[in-house]
């Protein structure tokens, strides 16, 4: 429900499949920066320079991830149900899955970079990820340079998650041989 000049009107909520036809008519409001949560468009916080600087350079660091038939897709629309569709920052798929078409237990990592949502990414997006199966989803705490991993993912959230300052190693599940230390990639 919203209030309108004092009046309580039902609101309208979006599916899949809306959400779909808003995106490719281009009619999405903030610029396309939404995501869809329980049918509703939510804006997203807006990327600052070193929220992109930090991205490209994961990007560089995973690249080795593509030899393994895993693709790096940045900025993302992940259909996760039909009134959930999140955006995460970079995601690891398997060769050949669309990001549109992935499904959570498609998604081998989901990395948010926060530079302003560290709140929301840690709360209610690491909630959404886990009720969707995504197995390893780490959110890049920029401010305060940690590293916030959560792994086992079931409906109620994740039961395995961690803290680590950017100077550890963490290594993705999709890629057991390939430690990465955030102090060495990002560079602020």
């Amino acid at each position: 429900m919203v209030e309108i000049s004092g009046q309580p009107l039902p609101l309208a909520p979006l599916n899949a499949q809306g959400f779909k036809a808003l995106m490719e008519a281009g009619a999405l409001p903030f610029d396309g920066r939404v995501e869809m949560i329980e049918g509703m468009l939510v804006e997203m916080s807006p990327s600052l320079n070193a929220h992109g600087m930090a991205l490209a350079n994961l990007c560089i660091a995973l690249a080795p991830a593509q030899q393994r038939d895993l693709s790096i897709v940045i900025d993302p629309a992940l259909f996760l149900a039909d009134d959930l569709t999140l955006a995460p920052d970079l995601v690891l798929l398997p060769g050949g899955i669309r990001s549109e078409q992935a499904k959570g237990a498609d998604v081998a990592l989901a990395i948010e970079v926060s530079a302003s949502s560290l709140a929301y990414d840690l709360n209610i997006k690491s909630k959404l990820y886990a009720a969707s199966g995504i197995a390893d989803y780490w959110v890049v705490d920029l401010n305060n340079e940690r590293l916030h991993i959560h792994r086992g993912p079931s409906a109620s959230g994740y039961t395995d998650v961690t803290a680590q300052d950017w100077t550890e190693a963490a290594t993705p599940l999709a890629m057991p041989d390939m430690p990465l230390t955030l102090s060495a990639i990002i560079r602020l």
